[in-house]
């Protein structure tokens, strides 16, 4: 591998968590919006965590001279579309947990794939500090998912 193709391939993991992260941003956004009263919280919570991780995300990527993602992929839209058309025949409550941990599982996959690649030590942590936090809001999540009945 060159040192062009080692340096690409770590500003393209940077950029597709900084993606993916935007994705869920937009995702949280529409679903907070018609979250039933008792699921706001924990939404604000999620959402809370996501901008901030963006907002170091952004400043990682400029420290490299790269832009940044700010709309996201196509995925905001799969997002948004998902979250606006359950709402029409279904309450956005924590009935949602188990499609919200599976979403939350892929960006912590987002972050380990990126950590593949070599980075500057700062980083490095910063990136597996923040893939920590998403993870242990997995496990966060994981204890509030209601029981399913078989």
């Amino acid at each position: 591998m060159t040192l062009n193709s080692t340096a690409s391939a770590t500003l393209d993991g940077l950029q597709d968590v900084q993606t993916a992260v935007r994705d869920a941003i937009t995702g949280y956004e529409t679903m907070h919006g018609k979250a039933e009263p008792s699921f706001k919280p924990l939404v604000a919570h999620i959402l809370e965590l996501h901008r901030r991780h963006d907002t170091e995300l952004v400043a990682m990527l400029a420290a490299t001279g790269e832009p940044s993602q700010m709309s996201g992929s196509w995925m905001s839209s799969v997002h948004q579309g998902v979250v606006t058309v359950r709402s029409w025949f279904d309450e956005i409550d924590h009935g949602l947990l188990p499609q919200v941990i599976d979403g939350e599982r892929r960006i912590v996959e987002a972050y380990s794939d990126a950590l593949i690649a070599e980075h500057p030590s700062w980083a490095t942590k910063a990136l597996e500090r923040q893939r920590d936090a998403v993870a242990a809001l997995v496990r966060e999540l994981e204890q509030q998912t209601p029981a399913t009945s078989t």
